[in-house]
Parts: structure tokens; C-alpha cells; sequence
């Protein structure tokens, strides 16, 4: 239940609203006018305001402004009968939940208030842990996650940041790669020297030498490449696979010679670490005849491999409250967090394209959630109505498998001596809380966290399970 207050100067569309909101079980008060709207409002402090915005007198969106002075907190939900670009923009500039076209839809008015209220249901990953906070500060990227495969990539990260051995970073588009290679930069002993990214596959053949090896034009000025430029730092080089075997032999003599060769020239010293990367495992390319053996051989010195956000989920939540606060910061926008739907949601999406879509899904929801906190409204279809493929494929083979059981012992002739219902729900209970606990380490915290049960129904789950074993 909640208090709502109605203000429009149409009697008819108050009685209606007022109506079918109290049949929902909220408390309403309706105002004709700007005046006996502020005054109802100061009597009755409301959890959602609807308001028109042509009134007598003082209109919708000068109210909105005094309203949320008050309260900044507070949902206000605009209706018109005269909606125009100029209107609509200033509404949602000046911070209105909602935007309603006359002649309205109750129920439409009804899913916008069940939203509005929604605020304050219980909110997951919010970025309230001083380490992500940290993380957030601007123009300083950080890799998130706690998971065991992630703390891997961090130790390895700690390992070579020290050593100027050649390291590539192998994992998917969108893992970090070279969030990665910047750690290693940054907690090298080359950090106060420059950090130069290229992406060897943004460009033709001519035009990659020119990016990496400088450019002599006849009767100009020499410009030097990235490997000049990063001298004593580090050179980050992204989808190395697409070389081709001219540049491949080119970049081999750079790391083994240490120096780059000009035309006309002496050739050029350079002190630079190599970090490489690739999407896909670079020792296939090697297998298929497709990159250099030996060049593969300097570029590995250590590899990295990166996982994939799927083999990862149990990060999901502290990456959100990093993004939350990350999108909050810049849309100036009070965010405080993830609704346990959407989160439950996002837990269930494969996420193809990495942590990259992570940010960018959090991005949009940031962008388009009127509430404090992003709900499974604010996410894009594919990942607010879509089952896993993990999912999908688990409730196929229960179905085959209880399929043939219940065949079974049909053809067997039983009739409910034992209960399978009892037996395979226990069964596959007991799957998802052993495979939740394992891959967040034992603790049952996250293990709830990610099943989306509380603490205490996974314990009498596990003491149950005890007790069958004891059995």
C-alpha cells in the first residue's frame, strides 16, 4: 500500500484514477490545482505524485521543481494531453519518473506506479565497499572480480609486472585483455613511461608498419611509430593473429635485435615491453600453419588466459556495483543500485559479449530507469525474457529423464510405491546448491546470493542433505 496524490484539474479523470488505485489497496488524494496540490502535498508527504502538467495557475513541471527540492527521492509521474518533444524532453531533464499521453491507460498507469514503488523493494550490488568506490575514481580502470579464476589472473598479474618478459593476454572480445595489460604496466617498474595501444587488425598492411614503425616522408618531417613513442614503457598489441608473415618476421627481429630499422637511416634503439593479445588460443594459429613458431615462442613467454563473464557469474555482482557507480557518477544520477529481478536476470544470460556488454547494459539501464535502482524493466529484452542456454538445456534433460523414469515404472507396473516427484526435486536441489557452493569457494553467503534464496533455506537444504547421507 502506499499514498498517492492525484492533481488535475479534469474532476472525471481524478474519480478515475483515485478509483481503481484504492480498489489496488493504496491510500489517494486527488487536488484540482497547483495550489491545493502543494498544500496536499505537505499534509499527506506522498510515496508517487501524478500530475498533469496544464493546470490553472502554477503548471505540471513547476511543480515537479518544487516537489522534488522537497524530496528529491520522491516519483513524479507527468500526464498530458498536449505532449510535444519540447515538453517531454523538459520533463525528463527535470527528473519526472514517467511521461504519461492522455487519454491514459489505467493500466498503463497502474505498471508505471508499480515501478515507481519498486524503489524501494531490497536492492542487490550496491557499490557501497570502499575498494569498489576506489575503483571508481575517474580515469583509473580497474579489474574487478573475486572469483578463483580471477584471483589467477591477478596473481600471474603480480608475477610478470616485475620481470620485462614478453606476456600474452589470451581471452574473448570483451573479457579485459587489455585492462589486464595496463596492470601490468601500471605495476611495473616501466609505469611512469608511456602505455601505447595498438589494434593490429584496424588496419591494412601499409598502414600498420606506418602505426608502428614511423612514417619517413620525402622532404618532411619524421614521424616516428609506437615502438619510438613507448620507448622504456610498455606496447600493448591487440589481435595479434592477423599479421601477416611479412610483419610477423618484422616484429620478431624488433624483439630479438631490440632496435627498429629505417629507410635511410641508422637503426633506432628501443627499449619497449611487448604485451600481445589474442581472442582466440594463438598456439591454434601456430597448429595451422598460420603464425610463426618461433615468434610465438618470444610473444609467450607468460600467458594469461582471461575467462569469460559465463564462467565467471559470481563476479557479476561486485562488476554491477562498479558499472552502478561508474554510471552514476557520470549521469550525475543518484543510482544505488541493482533490483534482485533484474539481477536474477542477468545471472541467467550467457553473456556473449563479455564484461564490455556488462558496462554497456548498465550503461542503457542508467539511462533509462526513472527509479533509484535499475529493474528488470531498464534491461534490454534479450537479457529481461530470455532463459540460458545452460538453462534451457537443464530443463531439457530433466524432462528426458523424467520422461523415461515415469515410462519406466509404468511399464513396470508401480503406482506410487515410492515418490519420485519427492526424489528427483531432491535431486536436483541438491545439484544446484553443491554447484552454487562450488564455484564460490564454500561460501554460503554468495552461494545464496547467486541461487536467489536466503542464507537460512540453503542451510536446512544442506542439513537436510546430511541427514540423507546419514540415512
Amino acid at each position: 500500500m502506499a499514498r498517492i496524490l492525484v492533481v488535475d484539474d479534469e474532476a472525471n479523470i481524478c474519480w478515475a484514477l483515485k478509483a481503481e488505485l484504492t480498489a489496488g489497496g493504496h491510500v489517494v488524494e486527488v487536488a484540482g490545482n497547483a495550489q491545493e496540490a502543494l498544500q496536499q502535498f505537505e499534509a499527506m508527504r506522498p510515496d508517487v505524485l501524478l500530475c498533469d502538467i496544464r493546470l490553472p495557475g502554477m503548471n505540471g513541471i513547476e511543480i515537479l521543481d518544487r516537489v522534488r527540492a522537497a524530496t528529491p527521492a520522491m516519483p513524479v509521474i507527468l500526464m498530458t494531453a498536449y505532449g510535444t518533444l519540447d515538453t517531454a524532453v523538459d520533463a525528463m531533464h527535470k527528473g519526472a519518473f514517467e511521461y504519461l499521453n492522455k487519454p491514459l491507460d489505467l493500466d498503463q498507469v497502474k505498471q508505471v506506479i508499480a515501478r515507481a514503488l519498486s524503489d524501494r523493494s531490497d536492492t542487490v550490488a550496491l557499490a557501497t565497499e570502499p575498494s569498489l568506490i576506489a575503483a571508481a575514481e575517474p580515469g583509473v580502470p580497474r579489474l574487478i572480480g573475486r572469483s578463483a579464476v580471477m584471483q589467477n589472473v591477478f596473481k600471474l598479474i603480480g608475477m610478470v609486472s616485475h620481470n620485462a618478459v614478453a606476456v600474452l593476454i589470451e581471452g574473448e572480445s570483451g573479457v579485459g585483455k587489455e585492462l589486464v595489460a595496463r596492470a601490468i604496466h601500471r605495476y611495473s617498474e616501466r609505469q611512469h613511461h608511456p602505455f601505447l595501444s595498438v589494434d593490429c587488425g584496424a588496419y591494412p598492411e601499409a598502414g600498420l608498419d606506418a602505426e608502428l614503425y614511423g612514417i619517413e616522408p620525402i622532404g618532411g618531417a619524421r614521424q616516428p611509430g609506437r615502438f619510438e613513442l613507448a620507448d622504456r614503457g610498455t606496447l600493448f598489441l591487440a589481435e595479434i593473429p592477423v599479421l601477416s608473415f611479412a610483419q610477423q618476421t618484422k616484429l620478431l627481429r624488433v624483439l630479438q635485435d631490440r632496435q627498429i630499422e629505417r629507410p635511410g637511416m641508422k637503426s633506432i634503439p628501443v627499449d619497449v615491453r611487448i604485451v600481445a593479445a589474442s581472442q582466440t588460443p594463438l598456439r591454434d594459429a601456430v597448429a595451422a600453419k598460420q603464425f610463426r613458431d618461433d615468434l610465438f615462442f618470444r610473444l609467450q613467454a607468460i600467458t594469461i588466459p582471461v575467462p569469460p563473464l559465463r564462467e565467471r557469474k559470481e563476479d557479476l555482482y561486485d562488476l554491477a556495483a562498479y558499472f552502478v557507480t561508474i554510471a552514476a557518477r557520470d549521469a550525475q544520477r543518484d543510482l544505488r543500485g541493482i533490483r534482485q529481478d533484474a539481477m536474477d536476470a542477468m545471472l541467467r544470460y550467457d553473456w556473449p559479449g563479455n564484461v564490455r556488454e556488462l558496462e554497456a547494459v548498465i550503461r542503457r539501464a542508467s539511462v533509462l530507469t526513472r527509479s533509484r535502482v535499475i529493474g528488470l524493466t531498464d534491461l534490454p529484452p534479450e537479457i529481461s525474457e530470455r532463459v540460458s542456454k545452460a538453462e534451457a538445456s537443464m530443463i531439457t534433460g530433466l524432462k528426458a529423464a523424467a520422461e523415461a523414469e515415469l515410462k519406466s515404472r509404468l511399464q513396470g507396473g508401480e503406482r506410487g510405491e515410492t515418490s519420485i516427484y519427492h526424489d528427483l526435486v531432491g535431486t536436483v536441489e541438491e545439484s544446484l546448491v553443491q554447484a552454487a557452493l562450488a564455484i564460490t569457494g564454500g561460501n554460503q553467503v554468495r552461494a545464496a546470493e547467486l541461487l536467489g534464496v536466503n542464507r537460512t533455506t540453503l542451510r536446512k537444504r544442506l542439513h537436510a542433505n546430511d541427514a540423507d547421507a546419514e540415512d
